[in-house]
C-alpha cells in the first residue's frame, strides 16, 4: 500500500517506504492522489499512536496523514512536533526556539510563520542554506553529492526511503543545509535533540 511519504526536501508523494513519524499540513489528496502539497501552515509532527482508529486513516476533508522516516526528517521538511499528542516534544522545541530568539512570544503561530519563510522560496522551492559541516548539530540534514544526508556526531549518513546507507565521515567546509535555519539553532541550544541512535538502516 502506498503511503503519503515526506522527504527531508519537504515534497510529498504517496510511495511505499518505512517510517516512524508521522504529521500532517491539512487536506492534500484526492481520490488517492496528492493534489497539493499543503493547505496550511502549521506543518507538525505526532507519534505514531496517534492513529489509533483505522477508519481515521486518510479520511476524506479532514487532514492527510503524513509519514516520516524519523524525527530529523520531519524536521529537515519544516515541520514542528504537534502541541495535542506530542506534548512533551512541543514543549522542548518551544524553550529551545526561547533560547535564541528573543521577542518569541511563545505562541506556535509565529514559529509557524517563522518556519513557512524558511522552507520554501517565492517558487515554492525547497529553500537552503549555507554554513560550515562542523558548525552544524547533530540531527542537521544536508545534502552531500545532490542527496540528503544526516549528521551525526561523526558521520553523515544517506538518507533514503527505506532507511539511511552506508556512512561516510563528516567532512569539514560548507555544505548546504535541508533542515530550516530555526530548527538548526533549536538543535543546537543545548534544550532539544533528536535521537541518532538505532537509526533505520538500509545498507547499500
Amino acid at each position: 500500500m502506498n503511503i503519503a511519504i515526506v522527504d527531508p526536501e519537504g515534497f510529498v508523494a504517496l510511495r511505499q517506504g518505512t517510517f516512524s513519524q508521522c504529521g500532517n499540513r491539512g487536506p492534500i489528496d484526492k481520490d488517492g492522489e496528492i493534489t497539493k502539497q499543503h493547505h496550511h501552515q502549521n506543518w507538525i509532527y505526532c507519534v505514531t499512536s496517534a492513529l489509533e482508529n483505522p477508519d481515521d486513516f486518510m479520511k476524506p476533508k479532514t487532514y492527510t496523514d503524513l509519514f516520516f522516516l524519523d524525527e530529523a526528517t520531519a524536521l529537515s521538511a519544516g515541520h514542528r512536533p504537534c502541541g495535542k499528542c506530542n506534548r512533551s516534544r512541543h514543549d522542548e522545541y518551544l524553550a529551545a526556539w526561547g533560547t535564541f530568539d528573543q521577542s518569541f512570544s511563545g505562541l506556535t503561530k509565529d514559529i509557524d510563520e517563522q518556519l513557512r519563510r524558511e522552507r520554501t522560496d517565492d517558487q515554492r522551492a525547497k529553500r537552503v542554506f549555507r554554513e560550515r559541516a562542523e558548525n552544524l548539530p547533530e540531527g542537521t540534514m544536508v545534502r552531500l553529492g545532490g542527496k540528503a544526508h544526516l549528521l551525526t556526531e561523526k558521520f553523515a549518513y544517506p538518507w533514503s526511503l527505506d532507511g539511511y546507507g552506508v556512512p561516510v565521515r563528516r567532512s569539514r567546509g560548507e555544505v548546504e543545509v535541508l533542515t530550516p535555519p530555526s530548527s538548526v539553532k533549536v538543535l543546537d541550544s543545548g534544550r532539544f535533540s533528536v535521537s541518532t541512535e538505532n537509526l533505520v538502516m538500509k545498507w547499500t
